[in-house]
């Protein structure tokens, strides 16, 4: 009763394209669990003059887990690896990407919440995390909250992506403020 399946399944002949994805969902006691992959084959004809092929392969593996417990305390941690390669040829490109993303929530009282949250990512064998953390105020009223929160704790100065598909490949890198504090009153009408 607690456990939903999906898979979706996609062959197509000619262009050479594969694709499957499965998802299962399932709660146990208090924790809720996702696993989900997608993987992709395809093959590809570089132009129309030239017999060249492109064999892609993308492969997407979450795992995803949430409390739902009736305690202050709270999370969610979500684990992403992805594999992309491609060849033509003898030429072959690779990369693959880990990312792991936690959330924590605890409510001290009725009406003051701490939150913290970080998110590593390791791409190319370099890794990036970025931890957060933030406390939140709503008095009794809730028309009004206040908020302070630090960024960046661990004063990272930069956060990478990569993208890769059958006509190009982009790396770039977004640079991050350093550790800052932060203060946020919202006030709703």
């Amino acid at each position: 009763d607690n456990i939903n399946v999906n898979e979706s399944f996609l062959v197509q002949k000619g262009g050479d394209e594969i694709s499957l994805k499965n998802q299962l969902v399932f709660i146990v006691k208090s924790l809720g669990v996702k696993l989900e992959t997608t993987q992709t084959y395809l093959k590809i004809p570089i132009s129309r003059e030239d017999s060249s092929i492109s064999k892609m392969y993308d492969g997407n593996y979450n795992l995803d887990l949430t409390s739902y417990f009736k305690s202050k305390f709270n999370f969610n941690a979500k684990f992403v690896y992805l594999k992309r390669t491609q060849s033509i040829g003898q030429i072959r490109n690779a990369f693959d990407t880990k990312t792991l993303t936690v959330d924590l929530e605890y409510d001290i009282k009725d009406n003051l919440l701490l939150t913290a949250n970080t998110n590593f990512l390791e791409l190319n064998d370099r890794s990036y995390n970025v931890m957060n953390a933030s406390l939140v105020y709503i008095p009794k009223s809730k028309r009004v909250s206040y908020k302070v929160a630090i960024n960046n704790f661990l004063n990272e100065n930069q956060f990478a992506e990569q993208e890769r598909n059958s006509f190009f490949v982009k790396f770039r890198t977004i640079p991050l403020r350093s550790l800052y504090l932060y203060f946020n009153v919202k006030y709703s009408f």
